[in-house]
């Protein structure tokens, strides 16, 4: 016992030790570390505006996020050096922009402590080459392509990292655009017109856009003005609802507004809809009264409830169905409906529901070629998430009747998530007994893709591409021909578009461990390349050729641009719908439906793949019997 007391003593001493060193660490290295950092804020600024001795800091009333310095030698200001942090691909980007007094940019300077950027493509945000191109010009900059006209307020992104070049420049014009308001402080001009002013803001491009409108009791707009001190919407684009062309369109509509009741900005449709939407949110929360409605008589049946999640949240349902099963009545929503206005937002319609009432569930989304029957339901036009959540939710709060209804294999939905350009990109598919794609919803909570380009992901036209195709999906090139496995991507949403194709063909691979394999759907066999083991994950259809094919895990190491080049699409696409066992074509072979195109150069690690995959499928053969 004494041995043990000493033991337990002894570790307990090492223990305070090893704290104690360790606080003691940090409090040594906290000053050093503290000191770096404000030097390299100090050299930053210098860099920015060169002509400055001393920055003083500056005290603004608006919490911006902005901190301004005045730079000045000599007892004059030179010009000013605002700090920003916005969110790149890879995490918080500090940018530090020098400005002078007519909003010419003098200097950008891009890093900070958290910086993690992709080596090769949005660390470059941080180079020269990238950077002195803000110098010298007319704020607000604006992003270009390489090849597209140049201007005196436009600078090239950076090749496949358009994410952290926007993110860049939205910090520059924001500090940009605090340094204006700071020297030319505005009050908004209230219009006036007959009828109550309201005012809310909602989320631009480059930040909130406020709106002060003027609405009569008869619920029309007499009066609208856009924009305050912090409106900061780009030049030539978004900044155009300042204007009296766009503003005019809303007198004497009637409130709420949908997308269809004006038009929109060109090339700035997150403008427009922030204005759409902040008007409605000014009028609901101020201003709208609820009309009260004559009784109505009770619908046969019982009443149910149940709720499925939506676009933004929750949608519950309030069924009332009949002794034969079928629907007399459906109310949808509660205090948690939050469906986009103009939107999900139908869902609550009285359109929408009557489709409901005299049909029994459970029920579908009808397709976009399919003809309507007793079960299936027209979803609301670009809200197909919210249809969808009205669907599920009134077959869930039908199964409380007692019924059993078997459902068959056709049913079965599978999920699956892939990043998008400003999300996780969600999908849930139904497959039928043949492996195609018989439904499909895109998005969940999380979904936050650009409006009016990423957002299109969720409505019809791109939805139905998908149904009655086998994956895996790819997306269809410029020149290239369409085929069964191929979809047309949104116009200017490439990575939203591939984030779907990429789900949905993960929720394949689970459709074919489950029923395809019968559990064995995806095999994981490693192979010697030429720098390190390569791994390779394939799945085979029901005749066991190649259905999936993923090459490389956190292992990967083979030369850039030579052997790593087996994970591009163009290597692992040839293996698809071939018969192994596959071989690597020899020089003078003539192509057949068992070889495949090595890399250039590269043929240690295009044989580790193809080894890989015969080595998978005879373990598939095994396992299914054959």
């Amino acid at each position: 016992m004494r041995k043990k007391l000493a033991a337990w003593l002894v570790l307990g001493l090492i223990t305070l030790a090893a704290g104690f060193s360790l606080s003691l660490t940090n409090e040594v290295t906290k000053e050093p570390i503290l000191n770096q950092t404000l030097q390299a804020e100090a050299k930053a600024k210098q860099e920015v505006l060169p002509a400055a001795e001393i920055f003083e800091a500056i005290a603004l009333q608006d919490e911006t996020g902005v901190e301004l310095f005045a730079g000045t030698a000599g007892g004059e200001t030179l010009g000013y050096v605002g700090k920003v942090t916005v969110n790149g691909y890879g995490g918080p980007i500090d940018v530090i922009a020098g400005v002078n007094e007519n909003g010419i940019i003098q200097g950008v300077n891009v890093g900070g402590a958290s910086f993690s950027e992709t080596a090769g493509l949005g660390a470059k945000a941080r180079e020269a080459a990238f950077t002195r191109q803000f110098a010298n010009k007319v704020s607000p900059v604006r992003v270009v392509k390489a090849s597209d006209p140049k201007t005196e307020s436009s600078v090239d992104a950076i090749s496949a990292a358009t994410i952290t070049t926007n993110a860049v420049a939205g910090g520059v014009n924001r500090i940009a655009r605090q340094v204006s308001d700071m020297l030319n402080p505005q009050e908004p001009e209230i219009p006036v017109a007959e009828g109550t002013t309201y005012t809310a803001n909602q989320k631009g491009f480059a930040g909130p856009v406020a709106v002060f409108v003027t609405v009569k009791d008869d619920g029309t707009i007499s009066a609208l003005k856009v924009g305050d001190t912090q409106f900061a919407e780009t030049q030539g684009y978004g900044a155009g609802a300042l204007e009296d062309d766009f503003t005019a369109q809303f007198i004497g509509k009637s409130l709420p507004l949908t997308s269809g009741d004006i038009d929109g900005i060109s090339g700035a449709t997150i403008t427009t809809n922030a204005v759409l939407e902040a008007i409605n949110k000014a009028y609901e929360e101020h201003g709208a009264a609820e009309l009260s409605e004559p009784a109505a008589a009770s619908p046969e049946g019982k009443e149910y409830t149940a709720q499925a999640q939506g676009f933004a949240g929750p949608v519950a349902v309030k069924v009332t169905i009949k002794e034969d099963g079928t629907l007399s009545s459906l109310v949808v929503g509660d205090e948690q409906f939050a469906e986009t206005q103009g939107y999900g937002a139908g869902a609550l319609e009285d359109d929408f529901t009557a489709q409901f009432v005299g049909k029994k569930p459970p029920m579908t989304l009808r397709g976009a070629d399919e003809e309507e029957t007793a079960s299936n339901i027209d979803a609301i036009s670009g809200a197909t998430i919210t249809s969808q959540a009205v669907v599920d939710a009134v077959n869930e709060a039908a199964q409380f009747t007692g019924d059993e209804t078997e459902i068959d294999f056709s049913q079965v939905s599978y999920t699956a998530d892939a990043q998008g350009y400003a999300s996780p990109v969600a999908v849930n598919v139904a497959f039928d007994e043949n492996g195609s794609i018989r439904q499909l919803s895109i998005g969940d909570i999380r979904f936050e893709e650009t409006t009016g380009l990423g957002s299109k992901a969720q409505e019809a036209p791109f939805i139905d591409q998908f149904i009655g195709k086998t994956p895996p999906i790819t997306l269809r090139k410029a020149n290239e021909t369409a085929t069964p496995s191929t979809i047309d991507a949104i116009t200017a949403a490439t990575v939203t578009s591939q984030a779907v194709a990429d789900a949905i063909n993960l929720a394949y691979e689970k459709y074919l461990e489950a029923n395809i394999t019968g559990g064995d759907g995806i095999f994981t066999i490693n192979k010697q390349g030429y720098a390190g083991p390569v791994a390779v994950s394939v799945s085979f259809d029901a005749q066991g050729r190649v259905a999936s094919l993923v090459v490389g895990d956190e292992q990967f190491n083979e030369t850039a641009g030579l052997g790593d080049k087996v994970r591009d699409e163009e290597y692992a696409s040839q293996f698809l719908n071939k018969l192994p066992p596959l071989h690597l074509r020899k020089a003078e072979e003539v192509q057949s439906p068992s070889t495949i195109d090595g890399v250039t150069a590269a043929t240690i690690t295009s044989q580790a793949v193809v080894d890989a995959v015969n080595e998978a499928h005879n373990e598939f053969s095994k396992r299914i019997g054959n």
